[in-house]
């Protein structure tokens, strides 16, 4: 089965990328230059096209790197599907020998108790042991110079801390979690991707949020009523205190706060994994994993030539942290 960049896998993922990138991005930035601009600017001046600029780069941007996201996915992909273990298989490769040969090898480089198939470690003290050194662990390598554990979905060895994806159909290296918005996993290789395009959707809904502040108040006025409206306007809609376009106004306002914390959430959450060099089902797991330092890890993701990797080696180096921990 082919990847194909343009069309997730499953029916969920081609919805929730469908109401991402085709429904919610066109409703919102026509909202924005229909209705909210013209109240500031009778007269579309220097300052409304900056405005529109500022936003639509944004918006490219988020386009662009979820493109990336699906581009960079087959890369963390440690085995493709099940289709092509199955023609692996009728090639005189069978599953029970391929299993028999990972048994027999020398010892692992993982240890973790019953970790096998889509099965994660439940223990709170499992540790995650790399006998080729930090740099596995913390996603410089591949994860192939080493030892893994059999996945008994996809028939076939698979690297330390990769997890097979039943959505995705495979086992994905160093997997973070499956995004509905890009209708994939986040992996090793498309990790630095996400993370940007998480920080331009957060930009952009801080500052649309800024941008609608005054219209808002406007519309909707600023009373002790306000929460009430902002969380439940079909209720008020009902009641009869807003009118339809209020009640229009009151939805969309409600889904950019709601859009502003929630990227504001996943940010603050890759940060927070980059410090600890954990995964997030690690971490929300308690697995602990040997961790290179902040620095290290984060060159992991974006790499040594990126501007986030420039600043945080300059910010590491003036605070002198300290290097490998356990987290």
């Amino acid at each position: 089965m082919t990847f194909n960049v343009f069309w997730p896998r499953t029916v969920k993922d081609r919805v929730a990328l469908a109401v991402f990138m085709l429904i919610g991005g066109p409703l919102m930035f026509c909202y924005e230059v229909l209705v909210v601009i013209p109240t500031y600017y009778s007269v579309w001046t220097l300052t409304a096209y900056i405005h529109v600029i500022f936003g639509l780069v944004l918006a490219v941007s988020i386009y662009w790197n979820v493109y990336n996201v699906r581009k960079n996915f087959p890369r963390c992909l440690v085995n493709g599907d099940r289709r092509t273990q199955e023609a692996a298989t009728c090639q005189g490769h069978s599953s029970e020998s391929r299993k028999e040969q990972f048994e027999t090898k020398s010892e692992t480089a993982v240890t973790l108790d019953h970790f096998q198939g889509n099965q994660r470690p439940s223990s709170d003290a499992a540790i995650i042991r790399n006998a080729g050194g930090l740099q596995n662990l913390t996603g410089h390598g591949t994860g192939t110079e080493t030892e893994g554990v059999f996945c008994s979905l996809c028939q076939n060895q698979s690297p330390p801390r990769s997890f097979h994806c039943e959505l995705c159909d495979g086992c994905v290296r160093l997997q973070d979690h499956h995004c509905w918005f890009a209708g994939c996993c986040i992996g090793q290789h498309n990790q630095k991707q996400y993370v940007y395009m998480m920080l331009s959707c957060w930009l952009l809904a801080l500052y649309g949020n800024v941008l609608n502040f005054s219209f808002n108040v406007s519309t909707l006025g600023l009373n002790h009523w306000t929460p009430v409206i902002l969380v439940a306007p079909h209720i008020a809609l009902m009641f009869g205190y807003l009118s339809f376009y209020e009640f229009f106004v009151a939805g969309l306002t409600s889904v950019g706060m709601f859009l502003f914390g929630l990227f504001t959430r996943l940010l603050y959450a890759q940060a927070v994994q980059m410090i600890t060099g954990q995964t997030r089902y690690e971490r929300k797991k308690g697995i602990k994993v040997q961790s290179s330092g902040f620095k290290r890890n984060v060159e992991a993701v974006f790499g040594r030539n990126s501007i986030v990797y420039v600043i945080i080696n300059k910010i590491h180096s003036f605070l002198g942290y300290r290097d490998a921990k356990f987290r």
